[in-house]
């Protein structure tokens, strides 16, 4: 394991050049805002979309080249002149708008259709959805948007900013109100996710759980919460980090040495793991547990019942970042796609097993050196069995 890291820290490559959008042609005449109009987006099923406000200009961003649509036609009215631009990944529709008329942004059976609802005041209107609510986690911030498209990258046509942008298949609403933060901002939208990013740390990736925003570098900016270590264990476990707790690297059980009770299936599987054999992990993690089953009892006190949930909620993290981890190094890397999630992707003492994930499926070598360079000592101190 330990060599292909170091072989893998070879491989930084140079940020690629940024998209280029051509200037906006020529303003035609403002229209009143109180002036309905309406614009038929003939995208498919299968496009993802967003569209935000970008200065005076409102833009549409597909996650799929379109040539289609390079002579689109908004007839007459507000959206008579979109600006197309058909790129190699994406196409960027847009509309010079001044006057920032209150627009709607809604889904029908044969596209998207961009319309003014007549109102006198300017913004957007938009119905907010689950998926636009962020939800702050050790390392990132997750945006449950389920149905994310192809994570985009160009720049922004009004300030030329770099803007990550994760399109959405279905309806979710946006994002109604805008949020700044260290090196990013969220940017308000009517559909999508749409983020400015003032540091070259921030990157945003799509995920099963949703749209990931977290920060690369060997020093990242702090993004999301900070890491909670809440797993009973020795100081010296507590001090190394939660990926010592969960591996069982001097502690089993999820934090606590079982001295008067049978080994459980975790505390077998990290002993298996520790003695650099995953796949025997794997086996003992994939038996089924009905001899682990709780005794219960009709006089348990709340505090007592408390108490077994949050370490039945330790046991389970264990075992699904135990799990992935050992399907890496067993060579099984489609079970171990939890190890690019929020939860154990990014969060500091388990982010570089996202590095050895994204170099094991050859994935954004870049983003996996950073990891592996960050987290190099942190491998170095695992158990010799494990680094082989």
């Amino acid at each position: 394991m330990m060599r292909k890291a170091a072989a893998c820290l070879v491989l930084m490559q140079g940020v690629a050049a940024q998209t280029v959008l051509s200037p906006l042609r020529a303003a035609y005449a403002a229209v009143p805002p109180s002036s309905h109009a309406s614009l038929l987006l003939p995208f498919d099923a299968r496009t993802a979309v967003a569209a935000f406000w970008s200065g005076p200009d409102f833009v549409v961003v597909a996650d799929q080249s379109l040539p289609a649509l390079s002579h689109l036609s908004g007839a007459q009215g507000l959206f008579s002149s979109p600006d197309v631009t058909v790129l190699e990944r994406a196409t960027v529709i847009r509309l010079h708008l001044p006057a920032h008329p209150q627009l709607s942004f809604s889904r029908q059976s044969d596209g998207w259709i961009l319309q003014t609802d007549g109102s006198d005041h300017a913004g957007s209107s938009s119905e907010r959805s689950a998926g636009s609510v962020p939800v702050f986690m050790p390392g990132a911030v997750l945006f449950p948007q389920k149905q994310a498209g192809r994570v985009l990258t160009l720049p922004d046509p009004a300030s030329g900013q770099r803007l990550l942008i994760a399109p959405s298949l279905s309806v979710t609403g946006g994002v109604p109100q805008g949020r700044r933060a260290e090196g990013y901002s969220i940017r308000p939208s009517l559909e999508g996710l749409v983020i400015a990013a003032d540091s070259p740390q921030i990157a945003l990736r799509g995920t099963a759980e949703g749209v990931v925003l977290d920060a690369v570098a060997l020093d990242p900016l702090p993004v999301g919460e900070k890491e909670v270590f809440s797993a009973p264990a020795s100081a010296s476990v507590v001090a190394r980090g939660a990926d010592w707790v969960w591996l069982g690297f001097g502690s089993a059980g999820g934090g606590q040495k079982a001295s008067s009770r049978q080994p459980s299936r975790l505390d077998s599987a990290q002993t298996a793991f520790a003695a650099g054999q995953p796949w025997q992990a794997l086996r003992v993690l994939d038996r089924t547990p009905a001899s682990e089953a709780p005794a219960t009892s009709t006089s348990t006190s709340t505090s007592t019942s408390t108490s077994k949930a949050a370490r039945n909620d330790t046991v389970q993290i264990a075992g699904t970042f135990l799990h992935a981890a050992a399907s890496l190094l067993a060579g099984h890397t489609g079970q171990a796609q939890g190890l690019n999630d929020a939860r154990f992707g990014d969060a500091p003492a388990t982010r570089v097993w996202r590095g050895l994930y994204l170099m094991q499926t050859g994935q954004n070598s870049q983003t996996a050196s950073t990891l592996l360079a960050a987290g190099f000592a942190q491998m170095q101190a695992y158990p010799a069995a494990v680094r082989a």
